[in-house]
């Protein structure tokens, strides 16, 4: 009988622990798991590597705009651009809980109102595909809303006479961020390469 219970347990203790790596694995995979925390916001792997993606298409679009000559003398280390779409991440995550907390549900208008002058051209959905390697959709859910929000704290700080960027050094001083990566640290204000 005894023996009979220790055998369920160590089966049942097996399953689990099979349950829990697969489980990690399937986050891992996928990109699920948590790059970095910011006042208690996640922002996942796969948001960081879908933001990466796009600039790294951005930033080759633009060297190909340029000479071959120019390329050379224009340079970005990969890891740097990463570090600073990280650091953007991170804002957006602050301006975004700063909106919610002042405006609550008029935010939606206010976002779906500075979109509306972005128009639904086919010009421009064909140019953000060449340009930025994205379809419409997910330009404005990555790009031009994160862009809105932005003017839109502009606008509601303006009003209290207050600067946008001096918020943001606050707020970034202030803010809680937890970076789960060994190749990226928070400074305080801004995400460097880690050393």
């Amino acid at each position: 009988m005894i023996q009979k219970i220790w055998q369920n347990k160590a089966r049942v203790v097996l399953l689990v622990g099979c349950a829990g790596v697969v489980v990690v694995l399937f986050l891992y995979l996928f990109g699920l798991y948590p790059l970095a925390v910011v006042n208690g916001h996640v922002i996942t792997a796969k948001r960081f590597q879908s933001a990466s993606a796009v600039a790294s298409f951005y930033y080759g679009n633009l060297l190909k705009a340029y000479n071959q000559e120019k390329n050379d003398q224009v340079g970005i280390n990969q890891t740097e651009l990463q570090s600073e779409i990280l650091t953007s991440l991170i804002e957006n995550e602050l301006i975004t809980e700063k909106l919610n907390a002042d405006l609550g549900g008029e935010l939606q208008y206010l976002i779906n109102e500075k979109l509306g002058v972005a128009g639904d051209s086919p010009d421009l959905k064909k140019n953000v595909a060449m340009l930025y390697g994205m379809n419409w959709d997910d330009f404005k859910r990555e790009i031009l809303v994160s862009q809105a929000m932005k003017d839109i704290l502009a606008d509601q700080l303006f009003l209290k006479k207050e600067k946008a960027g001096d918020w943001l050094d606050r707020a970034e001083k202030s803010a809680n961020v937890i970076l789960f990566s060994l190749k990226f640290k928070w400074d305080g204000s801004r995400v460097i390469v880690g050393k």
